[in-house]
């Protein structure tokens, strides 16, 4: 297909028009019911994992709000209750006066789903107009390279992420939802319903990265600039491990505009989505992919509260 022929955002489906046929549902079920029962299983052995051998950096306060008595699991409790349960969790926090928060300090993030949920959580109208404390700041968060140095499933020409996606989309998105729904698709937005500072990370090898790119290109307003509108990162690896180029403005750069408002853009190098836990590190296959990830992951987090603590909250 020609770039002239590639279709744009109007061009693209506007909803979620027809059911799936009954044995893709059937199929699509019962990989979901192996996934959360492992995911339980995961969760139980961590939990008591945590409470013989506490994390060194673990919270100090952990409490608890009654605001569902089950776990919203997929596919029962479509969108948009995840984010109307996370609303009402922020709120519950926040107005809680045994919680030492700063109101003027606060900031929410997520991965992979969660980083669109957070998009989500900061148009609520609960949220974004809390007196007291509206979130202040957002982090979020392709091309494979077939036949390079690159190890693992890095080198594969697929996502192994990938075929899960329209089961996931199944059990997450009700027939005839508005797929242009800003709660769902924060790409349409209105830049005032998100907070001031927004910081979107991606991972080059991700095949979500292209549409976070987008995100952060319309938030920017460098849609339009031919510098930094082009598919994210390069088709060679980067010449050295565990590290950020932070130089390259194909991998990073930042926004700002006349009201302080700031938009930066991360791109980690080499990695594939969930490379920073341990469920993306277990797919990765080689030695050395492991450790850059590990590597990135501590490199980006400390940009990450830099950003925070110098740009944010300065």
């Amino acid at each position: 297909m020609a770039d002239s022929e590639q279709p744009t955002w109007n061009d693209t489906m506007r909803t979620v028009a027809e059911p799936l046929p009954l044995l893709t549902r059937a199929y699509y079920a019962s990989v979901m019911s192996v996934l959360q029962g492992m995911g339980a299983h995961g969760q139980w052995y961590q939990g008591w994992q945590q409470y013989f051998y506490p994390p060194e950096k673990g919270p100090n306060i952990v409490k608890t709000y009654d605001i569902r008595q089950n776990l919203p699991v997929r596919p029962w409790y479509p969108f948009p209750t995840a984010i109307t349960d996370v609303a009402a969790l922020y709120v519950a926090a926040v107005d809680d006066e045994s919680l030492p928060i700063d109101p003027a300090r606060i900031a929410v993030t997520g991965f992979s789903a969660g980083g669109n949920l957070t998009l989500g959580l900061s148009q609520v109208d609960s949220v974004r107009n809390h007196p007291r404390a509206p979130p202040s700041a957002i982090a979020k968060r392709r091309q494979y390279k077939v036949g390079s140095s690159l190890g693992g499933i890095r080198a594969q020409r697929k996502d192994w992420i990938l075929g899960l996606a329209p089961i996931f989309d199944w059990a997450y998105i009700k027939v005839g939802t508005d797929l242009r729904d800003p709660l769902l698709s924060p790409y349409f937005a209105p830049r005032d319903h998100l907070p001031r500072h927004v910081f979107v990370i991606g991972a080059e090898l991700d095949f979500l990265v292209c549409e976070a790119h987008q995100l952060a290109l319309k938030l920017a307003g460098k849609q339009d600039d031919p510098r930094f509108n082009t598919v994210p990162g390069r088709p060679e690896p980067a010449a050295e491990m565990g590290k950020l180029e932070l130089e390259d403005p194909r991998f990073a750069w930042e926004e700002s505009d006349a009201q302080g408002r700031s938009v930066r853009w991360l791109l980690v190098p080499d990695q594939v989505h969930a490379f920073d836990v341990q469920v993306g590190r277990s797919v990765l296959g080689d030695e050395v992919g492991v450790k850059d990830a590990v590597l990135k992951t501590e490199a980006y987090v400390k940009l990450m509260g830099e950003w925070l603590l110098n740009k944010v909250w300065a």
